[in-house]
């Protein structure tokens, strides 16, 4: 019942009047129990199985009553298909993509119809439409279609050019596949994870590849140049490069605003959170907050884009001290239904809550907050190390007395056990904690004893580099200095 029911919620009111005409006809007239499912569930007064049978049959759920389910939502999905591409999908390189296999399957209809004329009509509109938005894939099977028509009627030489048509056309689609594999192999690790490695000479033969694509196919296709620079500047975030993949991106605008086929909205917003993402790592907050708010203007509302922008523009204001506009931001993303979509990134967002509201000082809220991160910080990530180090320094703000042994040890056998999984800059932050803890936080002591670390952690290089958009939203090395100066003026 639950995906009928989102089914006829996602619907418009254009798509809920033609459905209704269309059942209302399919019933010549007499009662039909598909519409009248149809309305208990759009009106909301059946949400289960057992209501709606028993509304409409007075008896519990059978096999008549899921045939009648199984049939509506037939009708439901085929009567979408009325409506024209741009109608119903947002970006012009979809509704190309989507009008030419419906435009395949009505050209092929009609000519197995015998309706030879239109049906060729149809088909060469697809093929130009295929080859306008760079679609070699639709390009391949159209093409196809084609030579079966053309081949019995003008013989070997026809075959013979479709034959190089559709080689060419399958040889550029496995291009296209094999590319968006490299580059998704290059996105994916970061998405959840506070802390990774990175083979780097894994990265760099998947560069490679994914250059030799580019050289063999460049002027041929706007797709691969697009996966070109998105896989380069990926490569150059996971290797620490920021100011090389800040130029790539400056190179990717351009190219996604003066092509057909690519310069749709998830992409333009994607380049500008490529860029985003970019001069975070760069410490550019201002010019991050800006690109941002941008990227946010782009997307479209209540979409997961969206909460992704919203999540940049949150910690753009964080970055650069305006904690409460973080907080705007916050409960406007608590009302998005996406983020109740994903536990851990709702759950994310009470992490990101939590640092904010401890600058602000409310370090109730932030305690509460992070009591909702447990499915977020369970795997022990470096999320978890995070939630520590805040406790940590909001138990030292609100000059509670030490944490007893016990919860030390915890504390500290948790660090043991990551010590030797994630970064140097994570390892030192552990030496650090563990001596402060074992000498019962003597800020001075631990400076003077592992200034070594401290030093490590503040000039960032290479594996001690910190990560903005990561677990230490709070700079530990800064947080750590400031303790020392606090006690210093003592």
């Amino acid at each position: 019942m639950d995906n009928l029911i989102q089914l006829v919620g996602k619907l418009k009111k254009s798509e809920v009047r033609l459905i209704r005409s269309l059942l209302e006809v399919q019933s010549l007239n007499q009662k039909s129990h598909r519409l009248e499912l149809f309305n208990l569930i759009h009106s909301k007064m059946a949400k289960t199985n057992l209501e709606a049978s028993m509304e409409i049959y007075q008896k519990k759920p059978n096999a008549v009553y899921y045939v009648l389910k199984s049939r509506l939502k037939s009708d439901i999905i085929n009567s979408m298909l009325y409506k024209k591409a741009s109608q119903i999908f947002p970006t012009d390189y979809i509704k190309a993509k989507m009008n030419c296999r419906k435009w395949l399957m009505q050209g092929s209809m009609l000519i197995n119809r015998k309706i030879d004329g239109e049906g060729l009509s149809i088909l060469h509109r697809a093929q130009q439409l295929a080859e306008q938005f760079d679609l070699p894939g639709e390009q391949a099977l159209i093409n196809e279609t084609l030579r079966n028509y053309y081949v019995v009627r003008e013989g070997v030489q026809t075959m013979n050019r479709y034959k190089v048509l559709i080689h060419e056309n399958n040889d550029m689609y496995e291009k296209h596949i094999e590319a968006s594999n490299y580059v998704l192999t290059m996105s994916i690790p970061t998405l959840f994870k506070a802390v990774y490695s990175v083979d780097k000479r894994k990265l760099y033969r998947h560069l490679q590849k994914l250059e030799k694509i580019y050289q063999s196919t460049k002027g041929e296709s706007d797709r691969i140049a697009f996966y070109y620079h998105l896989g380069y500047i990926n490569y150059y975030i996971l290797t620490k490069q920021f100011n090389k993949a800040k130029k790539i991106c400056l190179d990717f605008f351009p190219l996604v605003k003066n092509s057909i086929s690519l310069n749709t909205l998830s992409n333009n917003g994607g380049s500008h959170f490529k860029m985003t993402s970019v001069l975070f790592r760069l410490e550019e907050f201002e010019e991050a907050l800006s690109y941002a708010n941008k990227t946010l203007d782009i997307f479209r509302e209540q979409t997961f884009n969206q909460l992704l922008a919203y999540e940049y523009c949150f910690l753009g204001n964080y970055y650069n001290n305006n904690y409460n506009q973080s907080v705007e931001i916050f409960n406007t993303v608590q009302g998005i239904q996406q983020l109740k979509s994903s536990k851990i990134r709702e759950e994310k967002w009470s992490y990101l809550g939590a640092y904010n509201y401890y600058k602000l000082g409310n370090t109730g809220k932030s305690k509460e907050l992070l009591d909702n991160c447990k499915n977020l910080t369970e795997n022990k990530s470096g999320w978890y190390l995070g939630k520590k180090l805040l406790l940590l320094m909001i138990s030292i703000k609100e000059k509670q007395s030490n944490p007893t042994i016990i919860q030390l040890e915890n504390i500290l056998k948790l660090f043991r056990n990551l010590e030797e999984e994630y970064t140097q800059r994570f390892k030192s932050i552990y030496k650090v904690v563990r001596f402060l803890a074992y000498n019962q936080f003597d800020f001075n002591l631990t400076y003077q004893k592992q200034k070594y670390h401290l030093d490590l952690l503040k000039e960032g290089d290479s594996n001690y580099i910190w990560n903005p958009l990561g677990y230490e939203m709070i700079r530990f090395d800064e947080w750590f200095m400031n303790q020392v100066d606090l006690r210093g003026s003592n």
